[in-house]
Order: structure tokens, then C-alpha cells, then sequence
């Protein structure tokens, strides 16, 4: 769930990144302090692209590695069909 929320914080946070990054006066209605400040707002949001890089970039990692670390931990129960009498151990293999 944590996964997903920060992934949709991203997106969004591209989306308008992006959104303020490609306006210009040919395809936005554009006030005089509008473009003066355009310089401005380009270079903060490429700032705040830049920082969800770099701490986006450790949290999905950390999440993958724990996320195969779970993986390796997980074990089968004993007898996971009600009624077979089969022990599912790794010691019993069973051929069929």
C-alpha cells in the first residue's frame, strides 16, 4: 500500500512538473509576471524532480529487497490440503 501511494505522489508530482515546465505564451494565456516568474518556477520544479528521484530511488529499492528477503522466509505448512495425509516437508518428497 505504501508502494502505491508514494508511486501515485510521483506521477502527480510529474504531471505538474511537466505542466509548468511546457508552458508557453503560444499555448497558455500568459500575464507579464506570468513569464518573468516562469524562469523561476522551471528551475523549482526540476529542483523537486530531482529530489523525488533521489528519494524515491532508496525507498522502492529497500521495498524490493524486503519484499524477496519476505520471499526467502516463507514456508509451506505441513499439511496445506485438509484430508491428504502427504507431509508437504521438503524431507517427504512425494512422486507422482
Amino acid at each position: 500500500m505504501f508502494i502505491m501511494v508514494v508511486v501515485t505522489v510521483v506521477v502527480l508530482n510529474c504531471v505538474v512538473v511537466l505542466n509548468l515546465h511546457f508552458r508557453t505564451p503560444s499555448t497558455h494565456v500568459m500575464s507579464e509576471w506570468t513569464k518573468q516568474e516562469k524562469d523561476n518556477w522551471s528551475g523549482i520544479a526540476r529542483t523537486v524532480d530531482r529530489l523525488c528521484l533521489f528519494l524515491v530511488t532508496p525507498v522502492m529499492t529497500f521495498g524490493t529487497v524486503i519484499i524477496f528477503l519476505r520471499g526467502i522466509c516463507n514456508q509451506p505448512p505441513h499439511l496445506p490440503f485438509k484430508g491428504d495425509p502427504h507431509d508437504s516437508r521438503e524431507e517427504n518428497p512425494r512422486l507422482l
